[in-house]
């Protein structure tokens, strides 16, 4: 009796696995799986590799995973994915930095996960400018402009070092464009 009891949780369990699985979307299913993986052996850097790759790309692909209409795919769990990138850019900073930035385009600050995106990027390109810059500047032009505003939608002091740091390695374009998006921030 405890067998059958057993067996018939066990296919409960599945069966809802498995309806979950079917409504995801090819992209949700891809994040999900590569954080699986890399949760298993996070240190391991083909895991951490695999990660990067599978986090959405763009800003329409990012919100179609942790935003969707409806509210399903990874909403509920979104944090932890980001969370992931956090920890990865522990060890890979320049490569969750390259991938981020490009992820953030025509992105707007907000709360939540997309806040805690900016503060990522914020960090990392403090920490890594040179990696920023020759990210920044292999973008085509109308995408370095879209990304400018989101970066410089805060308050945070970090932004202020941002745009030192680009002035002191001779970058000094994009730390006329990130001032002009903060200015124009500021007047709205």
């Amino acid at each position: 009796m405890k067998l059958r009891l057993l067996t018939l949780l066990l296919l409960i369990n599945t069966s809802s696995f498995a309806q979950l699985d079917e409504t995801l979307s090819v992209d949700s299913k891809t994040v999900r799986d590569a954080y699986t993986i890399w949760m298993r052996e996070p240190r391991l850097a083909q895991n951490q590799m695999g990660y990067i790759a599978a986090f959405p790309a763009t800003k329409e692909k990012f919100f179609h995973v942790f935003y969707p209409d409806p509210l399903d795919q990874l909403y509920k769990t979104r944090k932890q994915y980001i969370d992931a990138m956090e920890r990865i850019a522990e060890e890979l900073p320049e490569r969750v930095l390259s991938k981020i930035l490009g992820t953030a385009v025509t992105m707007k600050a907000s709360d939540d996960i997309v806040g805690q995106l900016q503060n990522l990027i914020l960090k990392l390109s403090v920490e890594h400018t040179d990696v920023f810059i020759t990210t920044v500047k292999s973008m085509w032009p109308k995408d370095q402009n879209a990304l400018a505003p989101f970066i410089a939608d805060t308050d945070d002091a970090r932004f202020d070092t941002l745009v030192e740091n680009l002035k002191t390695a001779k970058a000094k374009a994009l730390a006329n464009l990130l001032t002009k998006a903060h200015e124009e921030r500021s007047e709205d």
